[in-house]
């Protein structure tokens, strides 16, 4: 048939929006609140999250009813029926011969879509697109190759079985420790939350904060000792050479280090067999290699922003949301919301066209570095490794670049950071001469460590501060003096 025509289901509107100005299909003419674009091929529409719910239980809460045995059937949410009413609609179409799954490219996404073809018994044939960015260049890419629902027929899945996990545990668990409080505490009905995820978060918090209330401080030294050679002075600070972790339980290791002493009396002990003895030195040095991290994952996105912004984990992954899918246009970055850190093995020359795309100042010099030294390689481990990209690969930009002044200051942080750590992974590592000197009296070690820069390398891209920790040369046999110890500890 001529008229056979698709229907896409996005989503959300702002979605269906984007991909209907991609194709060029004009808005049609449909109520207020029931967005929806048609041509010759495509119908548009979209959902608004999730459609339908199970049924909530009817039995009362109390012991008696538990274990419940759902979940029960999917009902429409009454807040977005008249949605639900209006894809039901366009499904009944003759010309409409298939539905195309247009939602976040996730398990989410598959459970949104498979969960509204369930509800609405539609027996037509589904496909998917598979939107790794909300770029024009993706969009047209994904569909013009549709792909059969079969081939996500296992992510779905795993999205249903876990969305039953949370319904059964939520279900049960809130009514069974509701009925338990109200009856121990006899306070009436108090309703007490239980979720698969945030129950064993919570226990996690309050063990770790109990063992924080059961910790017993104890003092502890260090000593450090100056010296002087005939090239200059250098601090050392004493170390056991004995010390070993093994037998120590997980909380005596965080506390007990090879530095720190807990017996006063010993401290008097190194201090008193030190002073005005003469000692032995001696230098080891080696070279050492610094390579970038790898590229983000949401959750190494989410740290690096707390770390270096103090953004909470949902500030992070609201504003990583946004540069994926803005109000309007195509997106900045790709899919956040990943596990992966690595890009596919044939990525390469995306990557590279990515790179000549990132021509705005502050980003120019880096990318063409890499372009005109043929910095990026294929079968870099580091980067490039399809067998550790899961549904999605790692974050980074997309070849849509903002004007940068039109994002706000947060927005610039992470896109900032995202587009840095696509470029460093692709720079040599940081190379650094490191020395440790030893220097022994009467049997006591005091240990000084000195780095100096060979080769900023990764670090150049982020303009990381990197201070050598200079120490003085010193010969075969050189005499030390030792010019202080603290007297007080």
């Amino acid at each position: 048939m001529d008229k056979e025509k698709f229907l896409v289901i996005a989503e959300k509107p702002s979605v269906a929006k984007l991909i209907a100005s991609v194709l060029g299909v004009k808005k049609a003419d449909v109520s207020k609140g029931l967005n929806c674009y048609e041509d010759k091929r495509y119908v548009i529409t979209s959902a608004v999250g999730h459609l339908v719910e199970y049924e909530k239980p009817k039995q009362k809460w109390s012991f008696d009813e538990l274990p419940l045995n759902g979940p029960g059937k999917l009902i429409p949410k009454e807040s977005v029926k008249p949605k639900l009413n209006f894809i039901k609609k366009l499904l009944k179409r003759d010309d409409i011969v298939g539905a195309i799954n247009a939602c976040d490219a996730g398990r989410e996404g598959e459970l949104i879509f498979n969960q509204i073809m369930d509800y609405l018994k539609v027996d037509k044939p589904f496909y998917r697109v598979w939107l790794q960015s909300m770029t024009k260049k993706e969009i047209e890419k994904e569909f013009n190759n549709l792909k059969s629902s079969e081939m996500f027929k296992n992510l779905g899945e795993a999205a249903l079985g876990r969305t039953i996990a949370d319904w059964k545990i939520g279900m049960n668990g809130t009514r069974a420790v509701s009925a338990w409080s109200s009856k121990a505490y006899n306070v009436g009905f108090n309703k007490q939350v239980v979720g698969r995820v945030k129950t064993p978060t919570l226990t996690l918090i309050v063990s770790r904060d109990l063992e924080i209330d059961k910790f017993v401080s104890e003092k502890y030294s260090e000593i450090h000792a100056t010296f002087r050679t005939s090239s200059g002075e250098y601090q050392g600070v004493y170390i056991d050479k004995e010390f070993s972790n093994e037998s120590l339980s997980e909380e005596e290791r965080r506390t007990r280090k090879n530095d720190r002493i807990f017996d006063k009396k010993r401290v008097e002990e190194i201090v008193e067999s030190s002073l005005g003895k003469k000692g032995k030195i001696s230098d080891t040095s080696k070279e050492n290699k610094e390579y970038s991290p790898a590229l983000f994952d949401l959750t190494t996105l989410q740290r690096e922003g707390n770390s270096r912004f103090g953004f909470t984990a949902n500030s992070t992954l609201s504003i990583a949301q946004f540069l994926y899918q803005p109000i309007s246009g195509e997106g900045y970055i790709t899919y956040p919301r990943t596990d992966s850190r690595r890009l596919p093995d044939d990525y390469l020359q995306e990557a590279n066209r990515l790179l000549s795309s990132l021509q705005q100042a502050p980003y120019k010099n880096y990318s063409e570095h890499i372009l005109k030294e043929n910095l990026a390689k294929g079968g870099d481990k580091r980067i490039f490794d399809s067998k550790a990209v899961s549904d999605h690969f790692a974050i980074i930009p997309t070849s849509n670049i903002p004007n940068l002044d039109k994002l706000n200051d947060q927005q610039l942080k992470i896109y900032d950071l995202i587009v840095k750590r696509f470029l460093a992974v692709f720079y040599p590592p940081t190379i650094t001469k490191e020395t440790t000197r030893n220097t022994i009296i009467e049997e006591n070690a005091f240990r000084t460590t000195g780095r100096i820069l060979i080769d900023k390398g990764w670090r150049e891209v982020f303009n990381s501060p990197m201070q050598d920790k200079l120490l003085n040369e010193i010969g075969l046999n050189t005499a030390i003096q030792l010019l202080a110890l603290p007297r007080k500890l």
